[in-house]
């Protein structure tokens, strides 16, 4: 994963999904990368009271910024984020491991 805790929480739910797409939600590299996400958003609420992600028009947008580079590499969590019309997703200081793979479970169920 990369230092930035932007950089890491939008790679970290992108594995997950992927994970739990190739193996189930519950899997443990389903846990291993709820973990990373939540390390990184507790990082990322150091400086912030929130972390809200969405797509629209193809590009993710995090906290109502475009992130380009990060659109390249996020397909997984773009492509499950889009087939739910593009809606945002909004983490609170305090998100855990265990929440982040209900949200996976979720998202994943849901399709």
């Amino acid at each position: 994963m990369h230092s930035d805790p932007t950089d890491r929480i939008v790679q970290a739910l992108s594995v997950a999904l992927m994970n739990g797409t190739v193996y189930f939600p519950e899997h443990r590299r389903v846990a291993e990368a709820s973990k990373e996400a939540a390390a990184a958003l507790d990082m990322y609420f150091q400086s912030r009271e929130s972390f809200v992600i969405g797509v629209v028009k193809g590009l993710l947008i995090v906290d109502g910024a475009p992130l380009y580079d990060l659109s390249v590499r996020a397909h997984r969590l773009m492509d499950v984020i889009a087939e739910r019309g593009g809606f945002g997703i909004r983490f609170s200081r305090g998100i855990t491991a265990e929440e982040i793979m209900a949200l996976v479970k979720t998202l994943l169920q849901a399709r």
